[in-house]
């Protein structure tokens, strides 16, 4: 198999502010000063990274100091005693371990949110390109909707549907024995009473379901002439053949039966960190992870040279963030790119 080649993930950021803020409580050298400085200008990742890190050890004195550095901060003149130097690597890791806390449950600002909304009991729900909405529904439930994706929502006394014409939509369903949420999307059928799971509808009507809490029925597609759609849907009860899919599992709905996939925490994490407005990719190729990239932007990538499709990337980038991946891959790869217009960028390797 080819050598993945990788990205400078956000752990790999996190961790080097990290190291360059236990460097300044020490002080820093000359030349560690020109190194710090070329690292911030590298990308903006890495000032955030700094100020965040600096944040978490309530250590903004050190920034004010490097205001020539890092000219955007204006930090707190509040003051604490400098760290020991033998206690840094301790606090490094406890700097760290907060920070990926702290972007596991509140993002930054700069990550594309999802703006949390009110939706009725009927409706057509959509998002464009490159944009993700959260919304409450009335009975307590949470959905958030992926780029470019649009569903029906139907909820009443006797039941709550949805019928996911496009995209991708993640449900935090609220506990209700008597009335089961249903998701309809390519002639599928997905119903849970009180769980979390994920629904994306891929090409030729496959379905794909993730389940992250709690355990969910799924519907095997039926004849092509005869889906799984409301109309022919008993309400009393799931049509027979289903496949309970728990927490940590994932199945693809499709004609052809499929086995259940369990996963790891991960896998998880990877296939579901749009939620979070970031992308991961852990060895895919090139030509894959620009499809996927695709999905966020309007933007047209192609290739140059065809060789460069089947080069493996590792790394993490914000969903939409088109010149951040191009300056990873120029950066990384020796990957450049040229605009064929406002809306078309070509692909091609940089030569000496």
């Amino acid at each position: 198999m080819s050598n993945v080649l990788r990205f400078e993930s956000r752990d790999d950021i996190d961790q080097r502010a990290c190291r360059w803020v236990a460097a300044m409580d020490r002080g820093l050298s000359t030349a560690e000063r020109s190194q710090l400085s070329r690292w911030l200008k590298q990308h903006p990742a890495h000032e955030r990274a700094l100020y965040e890190c600096a944040q978490l050890w309530d250590n903004m004195d050190q920034l004010s100091r490097l205001a020539e550095l890092f000219p955007e901060v204006n930090p707190s003149p509040r003051r604490r005693p400098l760290l020991l130097s033998a206690a840094a690597s301790v606090l490094f890791v406890v700097c760290l371990s907060v920070a990926l806390m702290i972007s596991g449950v509140a993002q930054p600002g700069w990550f594309n949110q999802a703006l949390l909304s009110s939706a009725p009991s009927k409706g057509v729900l959509t998002t464009a390109k490159g944009e993700r909405r959260s919304i409450a529904l009335s009975d307590g439930s949470r959905l958030t909707l992926n780029t470019n994706s649009q569903l029906e929502l139907d909820f009443n006394a006797r039941y709550r549907d949805i019928l996911l014409r496009r995209g991708e939509l993640n449900v935090q369903v609220a506990h209700d024995s008597s009335r089961p949420l249903r998701v309809f999307a390519g002639g599928k059928l997905v119903e849970a009473v009180g769980t979390a799971f994920n629904v994306q509808l891929l090409e030729d009507n496959r379905v794909e379901l993730i389940v992250t809490e709690g355990k969910v029925l799924a519907a095997h597609a039926r004849a092509a002439d005869a889906p799984q759609t409301r109309a022919n849907t008993n309400y009393s009860r799931i049509d027979p053949a289903v496949k309970p899919v728990g927490a940590r599992e994932r199945l693809v709905l499709a004609q052809a039966e499929t086995d259940v996939e369990r996963m790891s925490d991960a896998d998880v994490n990877t296939l579901l960190s749009w939620q979070r407005g970031e992308l991961v990719f852990r060895g895919e190729t090139l030509a894959q992870a620009i499809a996927e990239v695709s999905r966020y932007t309007d933007t047209r990538i192609t290739f140059a040279d065809p060789e460069l499709k089947s080069i493996r990337i590792a790394g993490l980038f914000r969903a939409g963030d088109v010149d951040g991946l191009l300056a990873g891959l120029q950066n990384n790869f020796s990957i450049g790119h040229r605009y064929l217009d406002d809306n078309s960028i070509e692909l091609n390797t940089l030569t000496d």
